[in-house]
C-alpha cells in the first residue's frame, strides 16, 4: 500500500493500522513524491490511499498522473473534501475506465444511497 498525505498524523496512524494487518506500507508526503514512489515500486503496491488536498501536486493531479502510469491503479481517495468534490475528481476516470458500471451521473446518484451496492 502507498499512503499519500501531507499530514504526518494521517500517515502515521494509517501506517500503524495497515502494518498491524501485516502489510507493507510505503509513504509519500505529496503527489510528486507519490509518483516517484509508484514508479519505483508499482509491482509491490496493491492500492494507493490518496489525500485530495496537498501542496505542490494535489490529489486530483496525482490521480491523473497515476492513471497515466498505470491505467489499472487502485486508488482510495481521502481527506477533508466533501464527497461531491471527490466525485468531480473521479468523473473523467469513471466514464473512461468503468463504462459497464454507468457514467459519472449515475455515480453521483448512487453516492446519496449508502444501502445500494457500489461497483
Amino acid at each position: 500500500m502507498l499512503i499519500v498525505d501531507d499530514d504526518d498524523w494521517v500517515r502515521f496512524s494509517s501506517r500503524r493500522l495497515i502494518e498491524g494487518m501485516r502489510r507493507t506500507v510505503l509513504e509519500a508526503v505529496e503527489g510528486v513524491d507519490a509518483l516517484a514512489v509508484y514508479r519505483k515500486h508499482a509491482a509491490e503496491i496493491a492500492f494507493v490511499l490518496l489525500d485530495l488536498r496537498m501542496p505542490r501536486m494535489d490529489g486530483a493531479e496525482a490521480l491523473r498522473e497515476l492513471v497515466r502510469l498505470d491505467p489499472d491503479v487502485r486508488v482510495i481517495l481521502s481527506g477533508g473534501t466533501p464527497i461531491s468534490n471527490a466525485t468531480t475528481y473521479m468523473t473523467c476516470f469513471w466514464d473512461r475506465k468503468r463504462p459497464e458500471s454507468g457514467n459519472a451521473a449515475s455515480l453521483r446518484e448512487r453516492q446519496g444511497n449508502p444501502g445500494r451496492h457500489r461497483t
